[in-house]
């Protein structure tokens, strides 16, 4: 089997893929969470908070995408490589739908959570397209298998973004539209246009015209014209060209891709990390074989550095189904006991440690101007009430209250919605093996094997047959593209975006197996 020999080359690009993902992923975690906020809460931690990393992940689809989808497609493409490797813009759609259709089975199969089902798939069926072929196929083409391949690296590249065409188009409408419903923001808005009848069919048909021009979409079907028509090429590219100034103002936009993707895809890895603190995994985990811990809810610590001083008020109720914070934040003048019958009751979210306890952002509440905020959670003791009042410091950023652990209680919708982020791992490690061998073991096997099969059929015997194969199966078994979590951070799916970027960091860590593996049977199957 000489055709399954794979120099140290191919084995040394693979580890140092695997390594600069480790590397970056390192990096992503120390922005996201260094300098901590006084309160602790990872989200207003770190270089990058939150509300930051959505902008970024607007500007990078909004801008940076549009111009390397134009400037990569329009520079590459052209008439006589579309005549022959036509297909493989279907193939792209393709091999997605299968991915899908793949993922939905393992998800019925083996009982995947169906909260989480549609990110579990979407992850398995949208892999990485450019990035980490354009990588491999600059190696391979430099093996002995591939030495009767004219220009391997011109022409293996304008293969692969032949095969983006298709992805492009499938990603940014399909893709699209599947990552807006991941949002808490469309959910409610779906659920509160239910039933309306013509008036919701009429807003449907004009999301889908909206999700159709979107920037990346535009920036890649304008490529595709300009790479197929000679004189726009002409206009735009080449050393005479004359709008090549536009082209060059694109380029180094499209240059920042990667950096800029990188950036949103690893702190969102590092943000989904509660903590860095060992003590408090190692307490979490002793916590698991002990029973539940019974702390008085009474207990109340204040961040900040004046202990002294009273300028608002809180009040703790705690009865056998919720336990409720009433808070009224204004001056020593107008603070009471109680909060006042006009004065109107807000949830806002808080957080949770894994040590128990809530954190409540001051800072953000007078921000916000509330005059009070009411938070339900279960305490699982007995029907009596119980009530204690504290002050809080004027420079205070964070309240910190101890509340029990369990719950059991029916919570409001936005407790949910932050209890469903605090638990963005939630995946858990049975379903984060279930979707590393999925995607990485069952998915690039099963598409091998199709195109192994269909691929004479399709492609010929052609000069170019070979070398399009071999494109379709490197980027048939690399990891998840991390777009899909980019996107995902653009419109507001922060729990998902969480969750996959765990998951994309798993595939890399056994991506120098796979990748080796299945760049071997490519090899051996197409030379």
């Amino acid at each position: 089997m000489g055709g399954l020999d794979i120099s140290g080359d191919v084995v040394a690009v693979a580890a140092s893929t695997v390594g600069s993902v480790l590397m970056l992923s390192l990096v992503g975690v120390f922005v996201a969470h260094y300098p901590k906020h006084p309160s602790g809460d990872v989200r207003l931690s770190g270089m990058l908070q939150q509300s930051s990393i959505r902008q970024i992940a607007k500007v990078a689809t909004t801008v940076y995408i549009p111009c390397l989808a134009f400037t990569r497609l329009g520079s590459r493409l052209s008439i006589d490589t579309m005549k022959e490797v036509w297909p493989m813009v279907l193939y792209a759609p393709a091999q997605c739908l299968l991915g899908t259709l793949v993922a939905w089975l393992v998800c019925r199969v083996f009982l995947v959570p169906k909260q989480f089902r549609q990110e579990f798939i979407l992850a398995c069926s949208h892999p990485n397209m450019i990035a980490v072929p354009l990588v491999m196929l600059e190696v391979l083409c430099q093996q002995s298998q591939l030495a009767g391949e004219d220009s391997c690296s011109e022409r293996s590249a304008a293969f692969v973004f032949v095969s983006v065409v298709g992805w492009y188009l499938y990603f940014w409408t399909v893709g699209l539209e599947t990552i807006k419903h991941l949002s808490p923001e469309t959910q409610a808005l779906e659920a509160n246009q239910g039933g309306e009848g013509s008036s919701t069919i009429w807003q449907s048909l004009k999301q889908l015209v909206n999700n159709f021009f979107n920037p990346p979409l535009i920036g890649s079907l304008s490529g595709l014209v300009v790479g197929l028509v000679p004189e726009l090429q002409d206009l735009f590219f080449g050393g005479k060209a004359p709008l090549l100034f536009s082209t060059s103002a694109a380029k180094t936009y499209a240059a920042a891709v990667v950096g800029v993707m990188s950036t949103v895809m690893f702190v969102t890895l590092g943000k989904s990390i509660p903590s860095l603190d060992l003590r408090e995994h190692a307490a979490k985990l002793l916590r698991m074989f002990r029973p539940a811990d019974k702390r008085s809810l009474e207990d109340v610590e204040v961040a900040g550095p004046d202990d002294t001083s009273t300028n608002s008020s809180v009040q703790l109720m705690a009865s056998r189904d919720s336990i409720s914070v009433g808070a009224v934040l204004a001056g020593p003048s107008q603070c009471s006991d109680q909060p006042s019958s006009h004065q109107q009751q807000h949830t806002v979210p808080a957080s949770y440690d894994d040590n128990g306890v809530l954190l409540i952002d001051v800072d953000r509440v007078l921000e916000e101007n509330h005059l009070s905020l009411a938070l339900a959670r279960a305490n699982g003791q007995d029907d009596a009430r119980a009530t204690s009042s504290a002050t809080v410091p004027p420079s205070a950023t964070a309240l910190k209250l101890l509340v029990p652990a369990t719950s059991n209680a029916t919570t409001t919708p936005e407790q949910k919605q932050e209890k469903d982020h605090q638990s963005a791992a939630s995946w858990g490690a049975r379903n984060l093996v279930l979707f590393v061998v999925t995607s990485m073991l069952v998915l690039p096997g099963s598409k091998l094997g199709l195109i192994i099969w269909l691929g004479p059929h399709v492609f010929g015997s052609g000069a170019n047959a070979a070398l399009v194969q071999l494109v379709l199966c490197i980027q048939s078994i690399t990891p998840t593209a991390n777009l899909l979590v980019v996107v995902c951070q653009r419109e507001g799916a922060r729990a998902s975006a969480e969750r996959m970027s765990r998951g994309i960091l798993l595939q890399y860590t056994v991506a120098i197996g796979s990748l080796l593996i299945f760049t071997a049977l490519g090899v051996a199957a197409f030379y």
